[in-house]
């Protein structure tokens, strides 16, 4: 398992348009966690607005960089080299597979964290 993390992690370093979604999405998940945490007890209409929304954007933008990611593999193949071809398209599909499941991890902690923090008595749990 230990394996798996250090590859991944090698995996978004080495690769700057992985890298540049990873900060993209750490800075929504700590801007929306700010945001929900200072608001949950003030302006609960709002904070539910984050909790509802925060993890469909984290996970859009995965998929954007999925995309991205499949873009930058198939970019420079050539079906007439088709050997020289496959590292370019491998390192696309590893930026397409790396922003997908940053996202998706991002968006679970999110709707953990919204689901951990306690409530107002009487307030109705906003359904992440």
């Amino acid at each position: 398992m230990p394996d798996f993390f250090t590859n991944f992690y090698d995996a978004v370093i080495k690769s700057e348009i992985a890298s540049v979604f990873a900060v993209v999405m750490i800075v929504l998940f700590l801007a929306a966690s700010i945001v929900y945490s200072r608001h949950r007890m003030r302006d609960p209409q709002q904070s539910q607005m984050v909790a509802r929304s925060t993890p469909n954007l984290l996970v859009s933008v995965g998929i954007l960089g999925t995309f991205v990611g499949i873009f930058v593999g198939l970019f420079d193949f050539d079906v007439n080299d088709i050997d020289g071809s496959i590292p370019p398209l491998l390192k696309g599909l590893t930026i397409a597979f790396t922003t997908s499941i940053i996202g998706m991890t991002f968006a679970l902690l999110f709707k953990g964290y919204v689901f951990a923090l306690p409530h107002n008595f009487g307030e109705r749990r906003c359904d992440p």
